[in-house]
């Protein structure tokens, strides 16, 4: 059963395109039950003519007889949507499976009128039409399209703590000599600190060697010459 859908709406969107949009006609039957050829002509007259929305199709999207299946006709109109939030800075709650099916035609008649609105105020769509292509959605952030690229283009792998194969290849060398040098260093100070020992030890026993030789024939002296004066 088709939407009964108010006049009301139909001539708003004819107001809001009609004096852009020459060809297809907008005539009520096509925008009671949008089919989407009608709409794929509507919005390539847009883009061909007046440049907006320009540069979101590839050649091959801007040719209706290319889509051949219902999910590539969804991702067309899901581009238009997209666009169309960006430069409203509204969501417009349409969803695109429906627009492709000829359903909830008040809701592709409010798509078609921001379309006419944009066009009216001559509002610039390049920025849109860059994120959509970008892969950036409404509302929300950028798909990561360069997800699997570092695992592809060769770079090393890291390992768990951050460094990279590479880094721990060469510095693995570094490790025998580090600690040679340590070994080396405490060696050095361990002869070092010998030598200061045994000068201290010596020196001192040379000193008092030298001062008790000097006594004993300080002695030896004074008892010759205390013996010859008695006799």
């Amino acid at each position: 059963m088709s939407e009964e859908i108010d006049p009301a709406v139909l001539k708003a969107t004819k107001d809001a395109l009609g004096k852009f949009v020459k060809k297809p006609p907008l005539s009520d039957k096509l925008l009671s039950k949008p089919p989407f050829k009608f709409l794929h002509d509507l919005f390539s007259a847009v883009i061909r003519d007046h440049g907006f929305m320009e540069g979101l199709f590839t050649p091959a999207e801007m040719k209706s007889d290319s889509f051949k299946d219902k999910d590539s006709k969804v991702a067309y109109i899901q581009k238009v949507i997209d666009v169309m939030e960006f430069v409203t800075e509204e969501k417009l709650g349409i969803k695109p499976g429906k627009v492709v099916a000829g359903l909830e035609a008040s809701k592709t008649n409010l798509l078609l009128q921001s379309i006419g609105n944009g066009l009216s105020n001559k509002t610039k769509t390049s920025d849109a039409v860059k994120k959509v292509v970008d892969g950036e959605k409404p509302g929300g952030k950028k798909k990561d399209k360069d997800k699997s690229k570092k695992s592809k283009d060769g770079s090393p792998k890291k390992n768990k703590g951050g460094a990279s194969l590479s880094d721990a290849t060469n510095k693995s060398p570094d490790k025998k000599p580090k600690k040679d040098k340590e070994k080396k260093k405490k060696d050095d100070g361990d002869d070092k600190g010998k030598k200061s020992k045994s000068g201290d030890g010596e020196k001192p026993k040379k000193k008092k060697d030298a001062k008790g030789d000097a006594g004993e024939d300080k002695g030896k002296k004074k008892k010759d010459g205390t013996g010859k004066k008695k006799e």
